[in-house]
């Protein structure tokens, strides 16, 4: 029991993950054939990539797939800080793109996907 009411504080946390789009690009960052959009949500980037119909859905019939189908979820980056800026950056020897981004506090990062590794590569920092 505590004596001391004043001593107990308060810890809130939301169930869900944040909603809000911050930013949002489209580039190639998976691959260099991909069509990639990068959302920026707070404290998280999203990758997600269009899966264009296959030839099977252009037969007369409905097309009855979902968003999620077409635009699939493929990646969840968490980031220490709050997202401010998003920019994809393509160097002049590279296929793919990069990602620049930047937090509330003056942190940055540049990072790519090893599609060898199939992992994110950080290229450079600052906290």
């Amino acid at each position: 029991s505590f004596d001391d009411k004043s001593e107990i504080g308060h810890y809130v946390v939301t169930a869900h993950p944040s909603g809000s789009v911050l930013s949002a690009v489209q580039c190639s960052f998976l691959s260099a054939n991909s069509l990639d959009v990068v959302i920026a949500k707070s404290t998280r980037i999203e990758i997600r990539q269009y899966q264009p119909p296959s030839d099977d859905d252009y037969g007369g019939a409905i097309d009855n797939s979902s968003a999620e189908d077409r635009f699939p979820l493929l990646l969840t980056l968490p980031i220490n800080g709050r997202i401010s800026s998003l920019s994809p950056i393509r160097f002049t020897n590279s296929s793919k793109d990069c990602l620049f981004f930047t937090t509330e506090r003056g942190g940055y990062a540049l990072i790519s996907y090893d599609e060898q590794l199939a992992k994110i590569q950080q290229s450079s920092s600052a906290a």
